[in-house]
């Protein structure tokens, strides 16, 4: 999980900022866990915005760990984005820079982005920041545990990889754009990982019209009124197919309206912005992890196991014995 997680905050800074920036993996799971914990915490507590003002209360210790959480993301970004002002400022890039970053484009090309202050802007970054890795870090790190589970499937993988590239010893933009629209088996195993282990098992959501809902077994018909607060247990919903707990990467290899139901990234008009970042970065990663490594689960351990604190992770941060593959 920590590899992972290091993976998919690296690439998610670089897609903020067009460089590397420094940062410690364990401080920006943490600031994650407070953020997502608050978040919690303000969605079960109908009195949080008068007790989070009254010391030793639950909700007022969460809110310190949420500005502690602010923090943590702020020492990373912060100089960074006043960098980005000057850049802006000056007309000037940083030899370091990759052209159209999402901050410099939000910087140079939205009014309103640079209206709101550099508080603002630093408040959005930190959002992009915590709600951009964690999707991706946690399907990865329990991709990894399915290898160990399915090592066939690993090295049907690995197959469908060096096919793939064929003469290629190299990887390039180029080179990786062919050989991802030839790697189904990557793509399919990815989203199994998202079937099976979602990181949020249960998303609330609040009906904005009456709702009427037929039921396709009895024909009865019922009403949700205006203002309804829902639950979408998303890890039962997933598996509402043929052996639900086996992982079965064909299952993705139908038309998109016969795919299993997929809660992850949401639906609808709010569906995740980070989405295609998400599945791009994921496949990659998965593609070059299945063609160099392999994966065995320590001693005692014969499943993916998990843990489901409010969010569901890998237990323990997913131990494996990690070997390199033969040339």
């Amino acid at each position: 999980d920590h590899l992972a997680t290091k993976a998919a905050v690296g690439v998610v800074l670089f897609f903020l900022f067009g460089r590397h920036l420094d940062f410690d993996t364990a401080l920006v799971r943490k600031s994650a866990k407070y953020m997502i914990d608050s978040l919690f915490e303000k969605l079960t507590n109908p009195i949080y915005g008068l007790t989070k003002y009254i010391p030793n209360t639950t909700a007022y210790k969460t809110e310190q760990k949420l500005k502690e959480s602010q923090i943590i993301i702020d020492e990373v970004v912060a100089s960074e984005l006043d960098l980005l002002l000057e850049e802006y400022k000056n007309g000037t890039k940083h030899p370091d820079r990759t052209e159209g970053s999402v901050m410099a484009s939000l910087i140079a090309n939205e009014p309103r982005f640079r209206k709101g202050g550099t508080e603002s802007m630093l408040a959005e970054a930190r959002v992009f920041v915590q709600a951009g890795f964690e999707t991706t870090a946690h399907s990865l790190a329990f991709a990894m545990g399915m290898m160990a589970e399915r090592p066939d499937l690993a090295d049907k993988m690995r197959k469908q990889g060096l096919d793939s590239f064929g003469e290629h010893s190299f990887y390039n933009v180029e080179t990786m754009k062919a050989a991802l629209e030839k790697t189904s088996m990557v793509n399919n195993f990815f989203h199994e990982s998202f079937r099976l282990y979602p990181l949020a098992p249960a998303l609330g959501g609040e009906c904005t019209s009456d709702i009427n809902i037929t039921s396709t077994k009895t024909g009865k018909k019922y009403t949700l009124p205006k203002g309804t607060s829902m639950t979408f247990p998303n890890m039962t919903l997933q598996r509402q197919v043929p052996d639900p707990d086996e992982i079965r990467p064909e299952r993705w290899d139908v038309p998109a309206g016969e795919q299993p139901f997929l809660h992850t990234f949401q639906s609808g008009p709010h569906t995740c912005p980070g989405k295609p970042l998400s599945l791009l970065e994921g496949r990659v990663f998965l593609l070059l992890v299945a063609l160099q490594f392999e994966f065995e689960f320590p001693e005692g351990v014969t499943k993916v196991e998990y843990e489901d604190g409010g969010l569901l992770r890998p237990k323990d941060g997913m131990p494996l014995l990690v070997k390199r593959r033969a040339a």
